[in-house]
């Protein structure tokens, strides 16, 4: 029993670094370790192209995701701010001007927050992408005029 379960360890492992069988990537939870080094240059490249300052997310995974490749201060969470504690509060002018939103498309939540910014304007959809096959595809925002505070609390901000 010992060996086959380092066969399928190591099948594993093989298959983390290098795809083994091309699955659907929702039927491979690998995939989601995928295509993050390029999706997180075309976000940068959509952020300067749209004058924003700072780059917006609404989840935790896709927030570390874009931390990791873009820098800590390039990038914060809308809501889940309890979730930072551990970093200093993102720079205040730069929150105070346009925002990058970058939302899953099948998961779109830009009701949830688009009544903190007077103008909000969906640019375009870019995938992230591994191998040839898109993985995710998201939908990018440009947020711009905040009102009032923008970086809510642990959760959404209330509907009004």
């Amino acid at each position: 029993m010992l060996p086959l379960g380092a066969i399928v360890t190591a099948l594993l492992y093989l298959h983390v670094s290098f795809p083994l069988l091309i699955l659907p990537p929702a039927r491979d939870p690998t995939s989601q370790m995928r295509g993050w080094d390029g999706f997180a240059q075309a976000v940068e490249k959509r952020r300067a192209e749209a004058g924003a300052s700072w780059i917006a997310t609404p989840t935790y995974a896709l927030t570390g995701q874009l931390m990791l490749h873009l820098g800590i201060d390039a990038v914060a969470q809308l809501d889940e701010r309890a979730r930072y504690g551990f970093l200093a509060p993102p720079d205040p002018a730069r929150i105070a001007g346009p925002a990058l939103f970058v939302v899953r498309a099948n998961r779109d939540r830009i009701a949830d927050f688009a009544d903190r910014f007077e103008t909000v304007e969906r640019l375009a959809d870019l995938d992230r992408t591994a191998g040839g096959r898109v993985i995710e595809t998201y939908a990018l925002y440009r947020l711009s005029g905040p009102k009032g505070a923008v970086l809510g609390p642990d959760g959404p901000a209330p509907k009004r």
